[in-house]
């Protein structure tokens, strides 16, 4: 079976690691490397595309979008499921699961096109809230601020929310005092989980600004929390991680990342072998 492990050009020193953990795959899977947006690549060769490390997609959403065209027109199977790429890529879907009674973080949603005024957010009594596009990651044009700079970052966002939806959402302080806890399912079973913090005078959790992660163990209450979030996007994936706050002894989801999330291989012991294990099972069963 020949196998594709997607990646970005964006972090070179992020390939030769890509290329060790597919070499620990059994050799009955041909894994080669291939950076996604990569015009050479004939992805009609290959029996299966596995979502790894493709950091930068949020950053080129037209081209992203035409890739998975043609991809699906291709009709190689990927994993996770090409339709679950698409539809987790854009964070409105976080809409539906509210509507389907999962807690979240309080959210407004601004679809692009529409009157760009955040005087609301003197309404609600945020005192600080942060924005962030529909289709971002790793905190990609993400900006927190107080109510006072408001008319700044409504000049900042006004001509980019013509042309992208956005979230606002308040400020947690939970995030600088606990944490922001990833609960990690493989093939639909919760594996292990890292709780986030970002650094002093920071709001951002990725170590990429600062953030330190360390291993993180939940309650079986939280556990089946997070069961509850990724069955309700009646798929069968091979990773989910389901990131959110504990407020007031409830979890409010931040959000699901079924595309290529971060799986923490160097702060969880058995992660990598899990993630592994779970890959071969998904193989097989193609």
């Amino acid at each position: 079976m020949k196998i594709a492990f997607l990646t970005s050009n964006k972090y070179p020193e992020i390939l030769e690691k890509e290329k060790i953990l597919a070499s620990q795959l059994p050799e009955k899977f041909k894994v080669k490397i291939e950076i996604w947006n990569d015009p050479k690549v004939d992805w009609a060769s290959y029996d299966c595309l596995v979502f790894r490390t493709i950091w930068d997609y949020f950053e080129y959403p037209k081209e992203f979008d035409t890739w998975l065209n043609l991809i699906e027109k291709l009709g190689v199977k990927t994993l996770n499921p090409l339709s679950i790429i698409k539809y987790n890529q854009h964070k409105f879907y976080l809409k539906d699961l509210e509507k389907q009674d999962i807690a979240i973080i309080p959210t407004v949603f601004i679809p692009k096109n529409t009157r760009f005024d955040l005087g609301f957010i003197k309404d609600k009594q945020w005192g600080k809230a942060v924005i962030k596009p529909a289709v971002s990651g790793g905190s990609y044009l993400t900006r927190l601020f107080s109510e006072d700079e408001i008319s700044d970052v409504e000049a900042e966002y006004r001509c980019l929310a013509q042309e992208t939806d956005f979230l606002m959402q308040p400020f947690m302080s939970e995030i600088e005092e606990n944490g922001e806890i990833s609960l990690l399912y493989f093939n639909g079973k919760y594996v292990y989980s890292v709780i986030k913090t970002p650094k002093k005078g920071d709001f951002r959790v990725q170590s990429l600004f600062g953030g330190h992660y360390e291993e993180y163990k939940p309650n079986e209450d939280l556990i089946k929390t997070g069961e509850k979030i990724i069955q309700k996007f009646n798929s069968d994936l091979l990773y989910a991680r389901v990131d959110g706050i504990i407020k007031n002894g409830q979890f409010l989801l931040m959000e699901v990342e079924l595309i290529e999330p971060d799986l923490y291989f160097d702060f969880v012991a058995e992660a990598k072998n899990l993630y592994l294990k779970a890959l071969e099972t998904k193989l097989n069963s193609l």
